[in-house]
């Protein structure tokens, strides 16, 4: 299961003319399809989440370019 986050458009569809592939939901969205997820990681503005956790037990979003260090 892939999670995804989007602030700046926390309620984005994202569809091909007709048909919608993605509906975020207060800027959540979660698939298990391996399409809908390659075609996440390239969208502008949206945020794959990681299931590693933090110190304090939280998850982080992933580094968004991995060419660039993640930020502390």
């Amino acid at each position: 299961m892939a999670k995804f986050t989007c602030e700046r458009y926390p309620n984005l569809v994202m569809h091909d003319g007709e048909e919608e592939w993605a509906r975020f939901e207060d800027g959540v969205f979660e698939t298990s399809d391996t399409k809908v997820a390659a075609r996440l990681r390239k969208a502008p503005d949206v945020v794959e989440v990681t299931e590693s956790k933090t110190a304090k037990g939280k998850s982080e979003p992933a580094n968004p370019n991995p060419s660039e260090p993640p930020k502390e």
